[in-house]
């Protein structure tokens, strides 16, 4: 797999070291995403809000002390751990909370069986998202295959420009996500002049903020670049990677509400045509 995002051998050891203590604590990935939904879902999104920031803080103390020679000096698997340590504590405070009695999901052990109908509905529209959140994880192992081709300053410069866009885009990506249980509820309950208004509202929002985000990276990418880098070369080819990348911003806002929309109300070839056609049928073959 890290073949596909470079051929360098030092970079794919260290992304080799990184990658197999992040694997070996994915069930902690996986089913702190699973408890944060089934609380979003039941209403509560105070909670999980406060345990992903909580996440980040553990994460952001513990990669010093687990990296560098003056605590533990793990390097690479020190970040790799700190990572894994915070989501367990984050996944295990998610699951006290579902065991609270005061939830409306109520989890108890002796009431697990498979419901057949249940898992079809989740994967019909399960595998929407999947591709969504896959294909990027491709297209952009390809995009480094090629980039490696204009040298290692070039490939790292549009990894930071990609950065300081995700700054902007999880924005866009966090109000889809609180859309989505939102639109389900009043779908599922036949209002439509109120899902109609969440939508119109969702979309506007998104689209004048990445507007906005999108201006912002025409005239000033370097300032952007600058928060996560100082090397001269590196903002020099990363504002250009970035300021082509804002004349996209302004529909993306438009793209995460609807693809958001379509899983609210179960519409999973839909789901899975718009994630397809963005990350699969076009783009890749046009990089």
């Amino acid at each position: 797999m890290i073949g596909l995002f470079t051929d360098d051998i030092a970079v794919m050891d260290y992304a080799y070291s990184y990658m197999r203590i992040l694997t070996m604590g994915a069930v902690f990935t996986i089913f702190k995403q699973v408890c944060t939904f089934l609380l979003r879902s039941s209403g509560d999104v105070q909670f999980p809000m406060k345990t992903v920031l909580f996440e980040i803080a553990v994460n952001t103390i513990l990669n010093p002390i687990l990296m560098f020679d003056f605590g533990l000096g793990l390097k690479i698997q020190g970040a790799a751990l700190a990572t894994v340590i915070a989501q367990g504590i984050s996944a295990t405070l998610l699951f006290v909370r579902l065991l609270n009695h005061k939830t409306i999901i109520r989890w108890k052990f002796g009431n697990f069986k498979m419901d057949l109908e249940s898992v079809k509905e989740i994967w019909n529209v399960g595998i929407a998202v999947l591709i969504r959140n896959g294909l990027p994880s491709l297209s952009y192992g390809l995009f480094a295959k090629s980039a490696g081709l204009f040298g290692t300053d070039f490939v790292a410069a549009s990894g930071i420009a990609r950065r300081g866009q995700h700054m902007a885009n999880f924005v866009v990506i966090g109000m889809a996500q609180g859309y989505q249980p939102f639109a389900a509820f009043n779908y599922g309950a036949k209002n439509k002049e109120r899902h109609l208004e969440a939508l119109k509202k969702s979309i506007s929002f998104t689209t004048i903020y990445s507007s906005i985000m999108a201006i912002i990276f025409l005239l000033v990418p370097q300032g952007v670049i600058y928060i996560i880098t100082q090397d001269a070369t590196l903002i020099e080819t990363g504002k250009h990677i970035l300021r082509a990348n804002a004349y996209g911003m302004p529909v993306i806002g438009i793209y995460q509400i609807l693809a958001g929309n379509f899983q609210a109300m179960g519409k999973g070839k839909l789901s899975f045509l718009s994630s397809v056609l963005r990350q699969g049928i076009i783009y890749c073959p046009l990089m």
